[in-house]
């Protein structure tokens, strides 16, 4: 069972860090949720407001997401299956968000 924050400020923390993707891919992206394991169902949306680049030494890059909580989102409790591409959004899983 992976842990995963319980707090607030330390699941979205977690939830803005994207995985690699492409810039085009990022920039799509308006909306990003918070995936908890183990119940497996999406418990925070965020809208995103802002975008920066971290990039490592390697040369490599990962986008990170800054964005507003959206609380009344209708996606929040749904199971994950359901929500893969609601929204023009991206889920952030806590064993691959570092990938």
């Amino acid at each position: 069972i992976t842990k995963y924050p319980q707090d607030e400020k330390g699941l979205y923390e977690r939830a803005r860090q994207a995985w690699h993707m492409s810039d085009k891919r990022a920039k799509e992206i308006k909306y990003f949720y918070a995936y908890a394991s183990p119940v497996q169902k999406i418990v925070a949306c965020y809208m995103i407001t802002n975008r920066t680049l971290e990039t490592y030494d390697n040369g490599k890059h990962r986008h990170i997401f800054e964005g507003t909580p959206i609380n009344d989102d209708p996606m929040i409790g749904e199971p994950v299956e359901t929500i893969a591409h609601a929204r023009g959004g991206v889920i952030f899983y806590p064993e691959n968000i570092n990938k």
